[in-house]
């Protein structure tokens, strides 16, 4: 695990203990230029895997690459959401509330690029602020809490960063960005409130992952144009579609670059399909038969029963 993030790893750790042979799971704590290194260069591992950012990717390749190691790998994403204007707004904001705010931002399918058709922009704006008020920031452990901190102060400070860069260049904060918790005993934790960002560009925060609760919005008014901007990006994770049209939505399903495509909904993913990245976003898939076969050795086993190939 990321040694940002270890107790969670430890604890499925002493769960799986309970039920597996000891030795089955074996979960080594450290940094990743330490253990990390070690692991994907030792020639007694049969199989590697990350979900990690595109830096940590790159090493883990090059690395295996020495050993000729099978390695999957689920990494970044810049994800669009594109609403048409037929959507049912209602269901949209919900969705884009859960595809950029879950786990406050800190996911690598984070819906952070949303495209809006000029017909509805304004009111779709308006309505997502006055969601976005309605989302209580605080204790992740909190029973009432939406939003919970970063990882940590360094990140904050990374995010914050984008906000700024941003807003400097041109963009305006159309809601959020500052530090923000609910208590007195939250005081000084590294958050970041819910941020909206309008008339972005399509660098830095419009095109690079940012990992945080920071949603850049974008208008659009052609449907090929939005297509070839949702396309330009060198991550292919995820994205999102949204529409009443459902023909229309199959169309442009299938000429998104992206691995997992949702139809008006986000984040919903389930057993039985795969899931995993195009272009920079990975290789390999999670979940279903696709993730079984990456993690299998292909044997081909023939019996003579008759007669010997003969020379000739």
């Amino acid at each position: 695990p990321s040694e940002r993030a270890t107790l969670s790893s430890l604890e499925v750790a002493r769960v799986c203990d309970r039920v597996l042979p000891p030795g089955t799971v074996n979960v080594v704590t450290g940094r990743g230029e330490d253990v990390g290194a070690a692991m994907t260069a030792h020639d007694g591992i049969d199989k590697l895997s990350l979900t990690g950012s595109h830096a940590s990717g790159v090493a883990t390749l090059e690395s295996a690459a020495q050993t000729i190691t099978p390695t999957s790998l689920e990494l970044g994403g810049k994800s669009p959401n594109i609403v048409f204007p037929d959507a049912d707004l209602e269901q949209a904001i919900e969705g884009v509330l859960v595809s950029i705010f879950f786990n406050s931002g800190q996911q690598c399918t984070a819906g952070s690029r949303l495209y809006l058709h000029e017909e509805i922009r304004d009111e779709f704006l308006e309505r997502l602020r006055d969601a976005i008020s309605d989302l209580t920031v605080g204790d992740p452990l909190g029973p009432t809490t939406d939003v919970g901190p970063m990882i940590d102060h360094t990140h904050q400070s990374t995010v914050r960063e984008f906000v700024d860069d941003a807003v400097a260049d041109g963009a305006t904060l159309c809601a959020g960005g500052e530090n923000d918790a609910v208590g007195d005993d939250l005081e000084g934790a590294p958050f970041v409130q819910p941020t909206v960002l309008t008339d972005v560009g399509d660098d830095r925060v419009g095109c690079e992952e940012v990992f945080g609760p920071v949603l850049s919005v974008f208008e659009w008014s052609d449907r090929d144009a939005v297509l070839q901007r949702a396309n330009d990006t060198s991550y292919g994770l995820a994205a999102g579609v949204w529409t009443t049209d459902l023909g229309a939505a199959h169309e442009f399903a299938a000429e998104l670059e992206a691995g997992t495509v949702w139809v008006n909904t986000y984040n919903d993913l389930f057993d039985p399909a795969p899931h995993g990245g195009y272009k920079e976003s990975g290789t390999g898939r999670e979940l279903a038969e696709e993730a079984l076969e990456d993690y299998s050795q292909v044997k081909t086993v023939k019996v003579n029963l008759g007669g010997v190939p003969k020379m000739g």
